[in-house]
């Protein structure tokens, strides 16, 4: 399944290019909001799967709460949890 995560990274490499390249057709109020941001946070594994249920519960409260707003757009929201150092943590 190595090579789906791997097609998945592509994928999200892909829109970002296009969204970089399109950005500056799209009003203010738009490109303030989009876009990509990064935090580091010092979490259990524990704390880790509570954090992503939390995203998931946000994204999911949003998931269509523009429909029939003909000013609503389709966005897509790309959840990844990386190590910031890659040595694997020590087992409790």
């Amino acid at each position: 399944l190595d090579w789906i995560d791997r097609d998945y990274v592509r994928h999200v490499a892909d829109q970002a290019d296009r969204w970089l390249d399109a950005a500056p057709h799209w009003p203010t109020r738009w490109r303030d909001r989009l876009g990509m941001t990064d935090a580091a946070v010092l979490v259990t594994s524990a704390q880790l799967g509570a954090m992503r249920e939390e995203i998931a519960e946000v994204v999911s409260r949003y998931r269509r709460v523009g429909q029939g707003n003909p000013t609503a757009k389709r966005v897509a929201v790309y959840v990844n949890c990386f190590p910031v150092d890659s040595t694997p943590p020590l087992q409790p």
